[in-house]
C-alpha cells in the first residue's frame, strides 16, 4: 500500500468521511438560516434588520495570533487594521485597550474552549458594544452572532488568543 493511500485512509479515520468538510453556522431564530462555507473559511451568521446575514470569510494563514486576528476581524465584518491591529508591528493601537475588544477576546476564548458546536459558536454583544463598533467600523455586529470554523482553525485560534490579548497589555 502506498504512503499516499495510507495518508488518505488516516485522514478519513481522523476527520470522518470528508477530510475537507464544509464549515457551517446557523442564524438564531427568528429568522433562522444557514451558512455553509469551505474548509479554511469562517462561516459568520448574524441577524440584521430581522434578516439572516450569512457570509464566508477566508481565514488568514500564518501564526496563531494572525489567525485569531482574522477571526476577530471577520466577526466584526471588517479588517484587522480597522480594529486597531497593526499587522506589521503585531500589536494594537493604544485606544483598543479601552474598547470592548478585550472582553470580546475573553468571550471568544470561553466559547472556543467549550468544544465544537453544531450550530456554530455564539457571541453576544451588549448595546454599548454594538454602538462602539458601529461608530468605529460602520458595521453592526448584531446582538447574537454565530460563527463556524474547522477544528484546525479552532486550535490555532485558541493558541493565538493569549498572545493577541497580551498585545494591548490586558492579557487575561
Amino acid at each position: 500500500m502506498s504512503i499516499l493511500r495510507l495518508f488518505v485512509i488516516s485522514l478519513f479515520v481522523v476527520f470522518g468521511s470528508s477530510p475537507l468538510a464544509n464549515v457551517t453556522c446557523t442564524c438564531v431564530s427568528p429568522p433562522g438560516g444557514l451558512c455553509t462555507c469551505e474548509d479554511g473559511q469562517y462561516a459568520i451568521c448574524k441577524v440584521r434588520d430581522g434578516r439572516c446575514v450569512a457570509v464566508c470569510r477566508a481565514a488568514s494563514q500564518g501564526n496563531p495570533r494572525t489567525v485569531a486576528t482574522s477571526l476577530v476581524a471577520a466577526i466584526l465584518d471588517t479588517t484587522p487594521n480597522a480594529i486597531g491591529y497593526d499587522i506589521n508591528q503585531g500589536q494594537f493601537d493604544p485606544w483598543v485597550s479601552q474598547s470592548p475588544l478585550p472582553d470580546l477576546l475573553t468571550q471568544l476564548s470561553d466559547v472556543l474552549g467549550n468544544g465544537p458546536k453544531p450550530d456554530g459558536y455564539a457571541l453576544t454583544f451588549s448595546d454599548a458594544d454594538r454602538e462602539f463598533w458601529r461608530g468605529r467600523i460602520n458595521s453592526d455586529p448584531g446582538i447574537t452572532l454565530r460563527f463556524g470554523l474547522s477544528e484546525t482553525l479552532r486550535f490555532q485560534i485558541k493558541e493565538g488568543l493569549p498572545a493577541l490579548r497580551s498585545s494591548f497589555g490586558r492579557g487575561r
